[in-house]
């Protein structure tokens, strides 16, 4: 009979496996699609909020809301608004649509992300 230790060991692929799987699942699901009109962005904490105004002043995009974690809801009417806020320095875009799972109840994310969701 196998010890508690053995089993351990031999399940270590298929966990290591499932973790790698949800993860890049996960990731997949919250890329943000290359002709969206709105993104969720985190730029480096160092910024102060009218920094990161200005940055997405400069990547023609506009504010939609702020949130925790310096999380960034913003909107873009032109193609090209990923790229336009990583050259603006943003560390992190999501797509929002994907984040509306994390909402309460009750709020979706049409009424959450108004100007974001339109193209999403």
């Amino acid at each position: 009979m196998a010890t508690m230790q053995e089993t351990m060991r031999a399940l270590r692929p298929a966990v290591l496996l499932f973790v790698v799987g949800l993860g890049l699942t996960g990731a997949a699901a919250l890329r943000l699609p290359d002709d969206a009109a709105g993104a969720a962005v985190l730029f480096p904490p160092s910024l102060s909020s009218s920094e990161i105004v200005q940055r997405l002043a400069a990547a023609d995009a506009r504010p939609v809301r702020s949130g925790a974690w310096g999380l960034w809801i913003v909107a873009g009417d032109r193609p090209g608004l990923a790229d336009r806020l990583r050259r603006a320095g943003a560390w992190l875009l999501l797509n929002p649509a994907a984040l509306s799972s994390c909402l309460p109840p009750g709020v979706s994310a049409t009424t959450a992300f108004p100007a974001t969701i339109a193209r999403t």
